[in-house]
C-alpha cells in the first residue's frame, strides 16, 4: 500500500470518527474539543471544566469552583460576565461560515482574538472553525457552545479582554443581524 493510500485512509477513519449525525444533519466536531476553560483576570486564573459553564447555563446551578472565581470579580463584571455566557444567536450556519471569510467577519475576528489566549497564527483559525460548528449545533451559537467547539484541550480566556470587548461598542447585533433564522 502507497503513503498516498495509507494518508486518505487514515484521513477518511479520522474525519469518520469526527463527525455526528444530528437531526439528519452531519456535523464535524474537533477531534480534541475543549474540555477546560482557563479564566485569566488579572493575576488570578481557574480552570473549570467547560461542562460546569454548560450546567449553569442550563440550570443556573453555580458549582464551588466557579463561584470561588466569580468572588474575584467586581459585582457588576461578574453580572455581565454570566448574562454573557448565557447569549444564544439562532444563526443560519451557511450565512455565518461566508461571514467568517469575510472582510468583515476578518476585521471582528481580529477585534476579538485578544480575548483569547495562545498562538496569534491559531487564534483566528480556532474561531472562525469554533463559530461555524457551535452555529451548526443543537444548542446554537452561545459562549458555551463556542468553547465546547473550541479545537485544542483547553481554552484560556483574558476576561479583562472579554469584557472590554463587550463594552467596546463592537458593533455584532447589526453585522450578523441578517443571519437570524
Amino acid at each position: 500500500m502507497s503513503f498516498l493510500s495509507k494518508f486518505q485512509g487514515g484521513f477518511l477513519a479520522l474525519a469518520a470518527t469526527t463527525t455526528l449525525v444530528v437531526g439528519g444533519e452531519a456535523l464535524t466536531r474537533p477531534a480534541a474539543a475543549a474540555e477546560t476553560l482557563a479564566f485569566w483576570y488579572g493575576p488570578f486564573q481557574l480552570t473549570l471544566p467547560i461542562s460546569d459553564l454548560r450546567e449553569y447555563v442550563n440550570t443556573g446551578t453555580i458549582k464551588p469552583e466557579l463561584q470561588s472565581f466569580l468572588g474575584l470579580i467586581p459585582q457588576q463584571d461578574r453580572e455581565q460576565l454570566l448574562g454573557f455566557m448565557k447569549v444564544k444567536l439562532p444563526l443560519n450556519v451557511v450565512a455565518v461560515s461566508n461571514l467568517v471569510y469575510s472582510p468583515a467577519g476578518t476585521q471582528l475576528i481580529n477585534q476579538i482574538s485578544p480575548v483569547f489566549m495562545g498562538p496569534s497564527a491559531a487564534v483566528a483559525p480556532a474561531v472562525r472553525g469554533s463559530v461555524v460548528l457551535a452555529t451548526a449545533s443543537p444548542q446554537g451559537l452561545s459562549l458555551v457552545s463556542f468553547m465546547e467547539q473550541w479545537p485544542m484541550p483547553q481554552m484560556s480566556l483574558d476576561v479583562r479582554e472579554l469584557l472590554a470587548v463587550s463594552k467596546s461598542g463592537l458593533d455584532i447585533q447589526s453585522l450578523v443581524g441578517g443571519l437570524m433564522k
